[in-house]
């Protein structure tokens, strides 16, 4: 570099494969040279063509963007342009950098990628909507967050809007609605949704939650309707590990013993050879 042979600096700390020495030569080329002639001769070069993008993506988004433009890249253009978005504060200029980025997905031809930028312009709208409306922040929270968050505020019919607005999948909503009403303590309300029709996430998806929230009393309301074979398992969440291996037994499972056992501590001595009986009753009947 002192003799000013950049170019072969550049070959020699490419070979080296230390990053940080081409990352020198790199920034003194870009010093030296005008933008156009220093892009010219490192575009030949992929491994410094590469580590310079990942400087622009750190240091100089606007180069990175600009760079992808000059390429044609419509999808990596897009992408500068959504993340461009996060530092508008207006929600105006904000969808309209979005749009941007629409124009460049609908060039590369990118179907799925247009859908989810259009759907968060909606939601963004959406969200700024219910800012109005509960006086509360709701920009910037994920579609999920949103439905939880409505949920958890008891703002129910809402909620309910938003997952028809943007077509939830029953599955993932039920189990955002179960999360978020037993964060609330809203176990009547909770009570009320598991017999609103059949669950699609299971009936141990309401033990479950009453157990993390400690709520064991709630949680046994809902162990006669667990499946058959995710009963173990509930009652070893709730505590009930007694219970636990007299159904694995009932059930003649050497596994699901074996799976009591394994949650068994040392003040479960009793229980501990009482699973042990069990499995070499299990053993001598067949």
């Amino acid at each position: 570099m002192k003799m000013h042979k950049d170019q072969i600096a550049l070959s020699k700390a490419i070979e080296s494969g230390d990053t940080d020495l081409v990352y020198t030569v790199l920034l003194r080329l870009k010093e030296s040279m005008t933008q156009g002639d220093f892009l010219m001769s490192i575009r030949s070069m992929p491994i410094s063509y590469s580590l310079f993008l990942q400087y622009c993506r750190q240091q100089n988004p606007k180069l990175l963007e600009d760079l992808y433009y000059q390429e044609d890249n419509f999808i990596e253009e897009g992408n500068c342009k959504v993340m461009r978005s996060f530092d508008d504060e207006r929600l105006d200029d904000r969808t309209e950098t979005l749009n941007q980025a629409i124009k460049c997905y609908q060039k590369g031809r990118h179907d799925f990628v247009i859908k989810q930028t259009e759907d968060q312009i909606k939601l963004l709208k959406y969200q700024r909507r219910l800012e109005e409306e509960f006086n509360r922040p709701y920009m910037d929270l994920s579609l999920h967050q949103t439905i939880y968050r409505l949920t958890v505020e008891n703002n129910f019919k809402v909620s309910e809007q938003l997952r028809k607005e943007f077509k939830v999948p029953d599955r993932r909503y039920w189990w955002i609605k179960i999360q978020a009403l037993a964060e609330a303590g809203e176990w009547v309300e909770l009570d009320k949704f598991s017999r609103n029709k059949k669950p699609p996430v299971g009936m141990e998806a309401f033990v479950e939650v009453c157990a993390k929230h400690h709520n064991v009393n709630e949680a046994m309301k809902y162990m006669s309707e667990v499946s058959p074979e995710q009963k173990v398992r509930c009652l070893v969440k709730v505590g009930n590990k007694k219970a636990a291996a007299d159904t694995a037994f009932e059930n003649r499972n050497e596994e699901e013993l074996n799976f009591v056992l394994s949650k068994c501590g040392h003040s479960d001595r009793q229980l501990v050879e009482s699973i042990k009986s069990m499995k070499q009753q299990l053993g001598l009947k067949r």
